[in-house]
């Protein structure tokens, strides 16, 4: 009976112990910050310099905060919600340091809409928003045929968007097809009131165009061109001999000279 009582003693004590040293772990004040950024691509819109402004805009300096006024559940929903933030991750060490990680999201494509306002599409299919003073991606140009509304912010409820995702995708991951194709031109069509969409790809600085019409296929259409680009011994000074590379037709790349 001695030892239970005696066990028990120790129990409590710890646990008040414990619970002693959180209580004042939370009066702690904020001694040092850190902030890093992480970039996915060598296209850098973001900076610690902004990055840190906003936070301080909107939480004020954490530095000098007692660690019970942080909690880094709102500082990552904050940072989770910013343009071109992938994701985030905040720690609050006890002893007052703050560590804060930022990955900033992967554009794949820049979308130019009918009214001539352009966005990003990112890798993982969110919509974003230009950045102020920040050069423009170094990645294809897509020209909508349609104006994106303010509010879409990614590719779940537009069939067009969905398409233009997956062409874009396969491109930029595809670094045969990424250093050939500059832009992308979509045209709107309607037959017997139904309305579709074809695709016209542009290569950099090569005088011909590539018709992929629908996205019936469009994956195996982009293979075919990659293996056209790869198995013919065809120069790029050469294929400007040809207007055109239609891969509309199953299992076809059917090319036409001038």
């Amino acid at each position: 009976m001695k030892k239970f009582l005696i066990t028990i003693s120790i129990i409590a004590g710890v646990a008040i112990l414990i619970f002693a040293a959180n209580v004042t772990a939370q009066y702690i004040k904020v001694k040092e910050v850190i902030l890093t950024l992480h970039y996915q691509s060598d296209d850098k819109m973001l900076t610690i310099e902004e990055i840190n402004k906003d936070l301080i805009a909107h939480f004020g300096d954490f530095k000098g905060k007692k660690r019970k006024e942080i909690s880094v559940k709102e500082i990552v929903k904050y940072l989770n919600a910013l343009n071109f933030v992938y994701s985030s991750k905040a720690e609050l060490g006890i002893l007052g340091k703050l560590e804060i990680n930022v990955v900033q999201s992967k554009p794949i494509a820049v979308l130019i809409s009918k009214n001539k306002n352009h966005k990003y599409l990112s890798s993982d299919a969110k919509i974003l928003q230009p950045v102020a003073n920040v050069h423009q991606a170094k990645v294809i140009q897509i020209n909508i045929p349609e104006i994106i509304s303010k509010t879409v912010k990614d590719t779940t409820n537009n069939s067009l968007l969905v398409s233009v995702y997956k062409i874009a995708s396969q491109i930029y991951n595809n670094n045969s097809l990424k250093e050939r194709i500059n832009s992308i031109n979509i045209k709107s069509n309607i037959i017997k009131k139904e309305k579709f969409f074809t695709y016209t790809l542009i290569p950099y600085k090569e005088n011909y165009t590539i018709k992929l019409g629908d996205t019936t296929n469009i994956i195996n259409k982009l293979k075919r061109l990659e293996y056209l680009y790869k198995d013919t011994n065809i120069s790029k000074e050469q294929w400007n001999k040809y207007s055109e590379i239609s891969l509309i037709f199953h299992g076809q790349a059917v090319c036409t000279k001038r």
